[in-house]
């Protein structure tokens, strides 16, 4: 119980909801003003939705006004997509909608691959091929999952963006405005 009330009374819920819903931005339109190159609306656009928290990993409704385009596409295309990466076997037997579709996964040996249709998870896979393991006595399968080929420490900067997206302006300010330096 203490530790529970440590955290409310030491943080802020910044959002309470489905990823899935409406879109709902994290600050005030108005100011335009990124957060990771500092530059202003003047300088630079903003008028992709910057997603807080990668859409890749099934947010599609939390937004932020303080990513400038720019940096969206440098995020998206890099450090983004390594968590993709490594997050792909998750999201394949969990069913996430990334940003296009529920995610294929193919093995490495490209023999077998789990997809989705139809609401329908569907697995492809040669017979005595180790990728997936049925067991009828204990009525179990085992999906060998490997990783796609990531950067970890990318995958690490991933996390701390998302942080750093959803943190409050005058916390932002006053505590990690350097971080982005």
């Amino acid at each position: 119980m203490r530790k529970i009330l440590y955290f409310s009374e030491n943080y802020d819920i910044v959002f309470q909801g489905d990823l899935k819903g409406s879109k709902r931005y994290l600050e005030d339109s108005e100011k335009y003003v990124c957060r990771f190159c500092g530059s202003t609306h003047k300088e630079a656009t903003f008028t992709k939705d910057a997603h807080a928290i990668s859409e890749s990993i099934g947010n599609k409704s939390l937004l932020s006004y303080s990513e400038c385009d720019e940096c969206n596409k440098i995020f998206g295309n890099g450090i983004e997509d390594h968590l993709g990466k490594f997050l792909l076997p998750l999201k394949n037997a969990s069913a996430i909608k990334g940003k296009n579709s529920k995610p294929t996964y193919t093995s490495p040996s490209n023999e077998s691959r789990i997809d989705f249709k139809d609401g329908t998870m569907n697995i492809h896979n040669l017979e005595n091929n180790p990728f997936v393991e049925i067991d009828n006595l204990n009525k179990t399968m085992i999906i060998n999952y490997v990783t796609t080929p990531h950067i970890p420490a990318a995958v690490f900067k991933a996390f701390v963006k998302f942080f750093l997206s959803v943190i409050k302006e005058d916390d932002f300010r006053n505590k990690f405005e350097n971080v982005t330096k």
